[in-house]
């Protein structure tokens, strides 16, 4: 399997909107902007040995855009996956040459500022743990994002330490909230290359096996399953501010 996963690489197809999709399991508001669905076509994908459907929703409500991704099993046996989200968002006033040009600054699900304590990372799309954890000065909440930031690929905040990401400007204004308190793992990325004025904040329902790994893939860690039948939805909102 490539790195990343199947389903990026994979045509939707746009359904209507069935809010019986969700059953009790979503906790949104109703949307009051365009709604969609972009519906997985069934099947088992070469190297995943399993029958399901994937549908993704979006929609918008005020200064908000909420993605909700819904996977079923369609086979008779016990399903295992992971998914994560791959959203991007430009550097406001980029500069190549400012010193730092922007910040992350972190969240617990009530909002309450966290500083988390960072582990690993990737390289080459497989996971490498930091001989000693990352942790801000000063255990500041907030992360500068700078040209060296992403010189070993992606940060890795693992463990649901963290429920919001927000990316804030030069002047630590807020720009923007990734919401996600399901997410096991958020990823912080960018190319490792001069000029680059975007950042990337993923929250993930699962994480990159790490470089090491060997075994099954119900030994993977944040492995996910759904017996015969039962759906799973995992919900962000990206919030603008």
């Amino acid at each position: 399997m490539k790195q990343h996963g199947f389903a990026r690489d994979t045509e939707f197809l746009r359904e209507g909107f069935k809010p019986s999709l969700l059953g009790g399991n979503i906790d949104m508001q109703t949307p009051n902007g365009p709604v969609f669905f972009k519906m997985y076509q069934n099947g088992s994908p070469l190297n995943y040995p399993y029958s399901f459907d994937l549908k993704v929703l979006y929609g918008t409500i005020d200064n908000s855009v909420l993605c909700s991704w819904i996977v079923k099993n369609l086979g008779n046996e016990e399903m295992h996956f992971q998914i994560g989200a791959h959203p991007a968002f430009n550097l406001p006033d980029y500069n190549p040459h400012d010193e730092v040009h922007g910040y992350f600054k972190f969240y617990d699900a009530e909002g309450n500022g966290v500083s988390p304590i960072i582990t690993s990372y990737l390289e080459d799309g497989l996971r490498h743990t930091y001989g000693d954890p990352k942790v801000l000065p000063n255990r500041q909440t907030i992360c500068p994002i700078k040209s060296e930031t992403f010189s070993k690929d992606a940060l890795l905040i693992e463990d649901s330490q963290v429920a919001i990401v927000a990316l804030l400007d030069k002047e630590q204004r807020e720009v923007l909230r990734v919401i996600c308190p399901q997410a096991e793992t958020f990823g912080l990325w960018a190319p490792n290359k001069p000029g680059c004025p975007f950042v990337c904040i993923e929250p993930w329902c699962g994480i990159a096996d790490h470089y090491d790994f060997n075994g099954d893939i119900l030994e993977r860690k944040y492995d996910h399953s759904l017996r015969e039948g039962e759906s799973y939805v995992f919900n962000y909102m990206i919030q603008i501010a």
